[in-house]
């Protein structure tokens, strides 16, 4: 019985002795952050009094300068000789594993971002991305701010570029676009060729001749008669007029399927002019993205450098351990990081909306929003599928080309009927005894094949085929554009919900990281809360910033596939 109540009493010294070796360890329990922070051993022997972070929890109590002078490039458990403290440490062993070996400097972390290796992070050609100097506001914006290029189509350095200048540069001067002109003047030419079969015509020949020996002859009765039938020199003119009444179908057939074709060349020049609208207001918004990325990351990195200077603070009162700092130097890392990441993405951005522009070269310039393009009313989809089937280019191009088949069709159909023409002819030449010096004629001809080996009916099969394929690919490119429109429309549909709900997602973020910050800085919730705040505040801004831009990115998409600019409130 006396020994158990020895047993009793031993166990009850050695808690007492245990409670009050430990009563002051900020890793149990700090009265002044009034709450419980539980770290490792080993994470919280670097937290006290600023100690190397790489120190075992072992040599706590030894000095920074001793503890490099004795080890002096890596870091390894050292045993301490017996006092009471080291006994009662011993009788406790650490369950973590030994610290590994590190390399480091003497008396730095190497593991934490030194304010002085930010160079790291200053690179010339991303520090040269200013977005102040790049974008002017909408209500910053005056119209004497305007540089007036010396050809419209031109792009002066450091001017304002509006969505709609911009448009207007690339049309000018899109390579495409000036080949779709070219092949407009080409259709033209063709057709005026074609139509000169049926215009009269009108040649002139002339010629001087001098040639030996004459030829004539003498009659001796009733007298001396000399008839002179070719002299040793002969002018000869002769002007001749000739006019195609009619083919009966065949040549009118194919001056009407020339005339279709330059409307099938303008049509496909319009569709690749919308391409191209589509194509800078992409860019355009893509550019306006990537700024306003840049500004969202920038006050990131500011946030989390408060957040860092928080975590020094508190530190260096002993409320929370180094490992706060640490964390909070790799969110200023990673947030800087991220920074870079967006700036690169407005160089890249600026180049690609420079090479829409055809400007190879680096040329400066600023850009400024339009007023942003929002529908006044929500069409219905059949409404905007109706509407690109009447104003898609491609549509109209496939249409006429189903005419020019057809023409063609006629024209073969048309090709074995009789050729009517008038011709005219006036000759003025050198006169003789048996001819007069001028002479005239007007004739009308009639032409009518009879057989032609069997070429008609092969032109008329080909005709027919051409005209079959033409409204397949009508129906097959219909059906392509009626689901370009229903996917551009869903896609406005849901952008518009995603920018709203993005707002209202920012407005959420932006109280919880109020209270995880105030939180924190009163020491009522861990760092881990109030970084996982910020991060999703930081989130939400950047899926703002996309929400807002792919709104009107899908808004132009949507006017490209209904080949029309869909009205707006503004």
């Amino acid at each position: 019985m006396k020994i158990k109540y020895y047993v009793i009493a031993v166990i009850f010294v050695f808690l007492s002795f245990f409670s009050f070796r430990h009563a002051e360890e900020p890793g149990k329990y700090n009265i002044n952050s009034n709450r419980k922070y539980w770290i490792s051993k080993y994470a919280w022997a670097e937290s006290n009094n600023g100690k190397d972070s790489s120190v075992p929890y072992q040599h706590k109590q030894m000095t920074e300068e001793k503890f490099n002078k004795k080890n002096k490039k890596t870091v390894s458990p050292v045993k301490k000789k017996s006092t009471k403290k080291s006994v009662e440490s011993r009788k406790k062993k650490p369950t973590s594993k030994p610290t590994q070996k590190i390399k480091t400097k003497p008396g730095a972390a190497n593991f934490i971002l030194d304010k002085t290796d930010n160079e790291v992070y200053n690179d010339p050609i991303f520090d040269s991305v200013d977005i102040d100097k790049i974008l002017v506001k909408p209500d910053e914006f005056k119209k004497e701010d305007l540089i007036k290029p010396p050809r419209p189509t031109e792009l002066v350095p450091n001017e304002i570029l509006t969505i709609g200048r911009s448009v207007r540069i690339a049309i000018a001067r899109n390579a495409q676009l000036r080949q779709g002109k070219e092949k407009i003047k080409q259709a033209v030419a063709q057709y005026k060729q074609l139509k000169a079969a049926k215009n009269p015509t009108l040649q002139l020949d002339a010629a001087a001749i001098k040639q030996g020996p004459t030829q004539e002859i003498t009659l001796p009765f009733p007298f001396d008669t000399k008839i002179i039938f070719q002299r040793d020199y002969m002018y000869y003119g002769q002007a001749s007029l000739r006019y195609l009444i009619t083919t009966f179908g065949n040549i009118e057939n194919q001056i009407s399927a020339s005339f279709v074709n330059i409307r099938i060349t303008q049509e496909n020049y319009e569709s690749e002019e919308m391409q191209v609208t589509y194509n800078v207001r992409a860019s355009f918004y893509n550019m306006l993205k990537a700024i306003a990325m840049v500004g969202v990351r920038k006050d990131n990195v500011n946030s989390t450098q408060d957040h860092l200077e928080n975590a020094n603070s508190l530190y260096k009162n002993g409320i929370v351990s180094k490992m706060d700092v640490v964390r909070g130097e790799y969110m200023v890392s990673t947030a800087r990081q991220s920074l870079i990441s967006a700036k690169k993405m407005v160089i890249l951005s600026r180049s690609s909306f420079l090479y829409l522009l055809e400007y190879d070269d680096k040329i400066q310039f600023r850009v400024t929003p339009d007023k942003m393009k929002i529908p006044a009313k929500l069409y219905k989809l059949d409404e905007l599928q109706k509407i690109g089937m009447e104003n898609r280019h491609e549509i109209l191009a496939m249409n006429a080309n189903i005419s020019a088949s057809k023409a063609l069709l006629r024209a073969a159909k048309a090709q074995t009927n009789p050729v009517v023409s008038l011709s005219s002819k006036y000759t003025k030449q050198t006169s003789s005894s048996v001819t007069n010096d001028h002479s005239w004629d007007v004739g009308l001809s009639l032409s009518i094949p009879i057989f032609d080996g069997g070429a008609k009916s092969g032109k008329i099969k080909e005709s027919e085929s051409v005209v079959r394929t033409a409204e397949i690919a009508l129906d097959n490119l219909k059906r392509q554009i009626k689901l370009e429109i229903e996917q551009a429309f869903l896609d406005l549909r849901e952008s518009r919900i995603n920018y709203y709900t993005s707002i209202k997602n920012v407005q959420q973020a932006s109280v919880s990281y109020h209270m995880a910050k105030v939180r924190y800085a009163n020491g009522l919730s861990l760092s881990v809360e109030m970084e996982d705040a910020l991060r999703t505040l930081n989130q939400a801004r950047q899926d703002l910033v996309t929400a807002k831009y792919d709104n009107f990115t899908y808004l132009a998409a949507l006017e490209k596939a209904t080949g029309k600019d869909l009205e707006d409130n503004n």
